[in-house]
């Protein structure tokens, strides 16, 4: 049912559709379960008594919860595993084997990390790991102490923006 706010608003009935399409589908007293403890989208409306949700905003939960699931379960969501592959178009098959679980397991990491400070250090220190990496094994001859190069240079920046990112989370992060 299309409201003038074109919204999809959907009853529960509508909710239990989506997640059926999934490998996970949930019962009733589960999904409510979910709304009241905050773990599942809330109603964006009633009408009379009866809930409704935004479908649009059910569905990316329900995304996500899929992904959330496969991932406790040791698996790469099939979007992540392409991308990979894109991204990481190498020849040597054992180097794109150990990428893969890698990235695998900062994925798992950053699903467990509970706040944006959490997270914020999780990229901070990725990308100051790729950093020194490059300054102690792959140095370019440049600079003082022959280490640098535009692929440290071009790295400093992105540690740069990471410390941001992290004084940034700091900020909004109640318990630091």
């Amino acid at each position: 049912m299309t409201t003038d706010n074109s919204v999809n608003k959907i009853p529960i009935a509508g909710v239990l559709a989506i997640l059926a399409q999934g490998p996970h589908p949930l019962v009733a007293s589960t999904w409510r379960t979910y709304v009241s403890r905050g773990t599942a989208p809330s109603p964006c409306s009633y009408i009379g008594v009866t809930p409704m949700w935004d479908a649009a905003v059910v569905q990316q939960w329900a995304d996500q919860r899929e992904e959330d699931l496969a991932l406790a379960a040791g698996e790469l969501p099939s979007r992540h595993t392409s991308i990979l592959n894109a991204r990481l178009n190498l020849s040597d098959n054992a180097f794109r084997e150990r990428a893969k679980h890698l990235i695998h397991e900062v994925e798992m990491y950053a699903v467990a990390a509970s706040t944006p400070i959490q997270r914020a250090e999780l990229v901070l220190e990725l990308t100051r790991a790729v950093y020194d990496a490059v300054k102690t094994h792959h140095p370019q001859d440049e600079g003082l102490d022959g280490r640098d190069g535009p692929e440290r240079r071009s790295l400093g920046k992105i540690v740069d923006a990471a410390y941001d990112h992290h004084d940034r989370m700091r900020g909004i992060s109640p318990n630091i």
